[in-house]
């Protein structure tokens, strides 16, 4: 009955916001192989920016006035249900009162950018080069049945959407990572082999994936 508990908010949040309904791929694909961009990384498709851009956009009118940033789920169905891979969020706020670079610079695009140290970037140094930093071996790993050419396991999708000042209150969360860790521990309890490592606050740990 506890971990039931511990589900509800990750289903409440799912629910709400229609996970699995309109499918946004990651990825650039055909056939699961997953294309290159013009830099030889790992190519977004073309949904997944169309996305991010609004949602940054409506972040960026915002200002920070009522919005706290963005929350991003990457995710796979299983019985056509959406099954968490990863949650992260995009602070709207950086240093002072001036609005987060990943918010307003294109290269960073909401922590999915493929420089180092974002998630595309990081993720194609895995697959691609390999073995890269451990959190996107883990990715690689999860993701990918095979690195030439890189081909995913399943069909992996993408969501992402603003978290206002209002959604922390009705979650009794003081700030967006409060949030985004309330989120990691509900989603972990549900689906265990979630690839987020820190926030987990008591569920079930991650079995590395055998083969």
């Amino acid at each position: 009955m506890a971990e039931k508990k511990e589900t509800e908010f990750w289903n409440a949040f799912s629910g709400k916001h229609r996970l699995g309904s309109k499918r946004v791929p990651v990825f650039q694909v055909t056939n699961r192989v997953v294309a290159l961009n013009d830099q030889r990384k790992l190519a977004r498709s073309d949904a997944m920016e169309t996305l991010m851009r609004a949602v940054l956009g409506q972040i960026r009118e915002d200002r920070g006035e009522r919005l706290a940033g963005l929350v991003y789920v990457m995710y796979a169905l299983e019985r056509g249900h959406p099954e968490p891979l990863y949650i992260g969020i995009a602070e709207a706020r950086g240093q002072g009162d001036a609005l987060s670079r990943n918010i307003t610079a294109p290269g960073f695009f909401g922590r999915w950018g493929y420089s180092r140290y974002y998630h595309m970037g990081d993720l194609s140094q895995a697959v691609i080069h390999g073995p890269g930093r451990p959190k996107y071996a883990r990715w690689a790993d999860e993701l990918f049945e095979s690195d030439d050419p890189p081909t995913l396991r399943r069909d992996v999708y993408f969501w992402c959407g603003p978290i206002s000042e209002l959604d922390l209150d009705q979650a009794k969360t003081a700030s967006l990572k409060q949030y985004e860790k309330k989120l990691i521990t509900s989603a972990a309890f549900a689906y265990p082999q979630l690839l987020n490592v820190h926030g987990r606050n008591g569920a079930p740990r991650r079995v590395p994936r055998q083969g």
